[in-house]
């Protein structure tokens, strides 16, 4: 029994706060990223979102949020949302973490999703994290969006 607390303690727990972690901060992207000057003004005036919390934003705002995905392995983030008519996913990208040790099969980063409110309302983001061949997923995080008018 306290070699299966041990293993949980050291490997499991670790795991699981590394999969649904989010991280804070916003990557600056430059012209050399994206070509698109009005995207790229988008996503580098984005808010970020922290954790699965609420967010209070502005038509037209765009925000942000971060999950750990190892791009080596068939496991996935997927992106549901609850009104496409009120939230868009405007762009998403896979950034290495450049500051830690890579992690046993290759690279260690997190998958980053800008969104723009698009309408006054309230709506869920959920994101799902599963393999990418299979229907099921292992993971799920809510977060809840209230856009407002300017």
């Amino acid at each position: 029994m306290k070699k299966l607390i041990i293993y949980a303690l050291l490997f499991v727990l670790p795991l699981v706060l590394l999969l649904s972690g989010c991280t804070q901060g916003n990557p600056r992207f430059s012209s050399k990223d994206i070509s698109d000057p009005v995207l790229l003004e988008k996503l580098n005036g984005s808010v970020g979102i922290t954790s699965e919390e609420m967010l209070t934003v502005k038509v037209g705002q765009v925000f942000h949020f971060d999950l750990y995905e190892k791009e080596s392995i068939p496991y996935r983030w997927t992106c549901h949302i609850s009104d496409n008519d009120l939230v868009n996913l405007i762009y998403d990208i896979h950034r290495e973490d450049r500051n830690s040790r890579p992690l046993p099969g290759g690279d260690s980063g997190s998958r980053w999703y800008y969104f723009e409110a698009l309408n006054p309302g309230e709506c869920t983001i959920e994101m799902r994290y599963g393999r990418i061949d299979e229907k099921e997923y292992s993971e799920s995080c809510t977060y809840t969006v209230i856009i407002v008018k300017e």
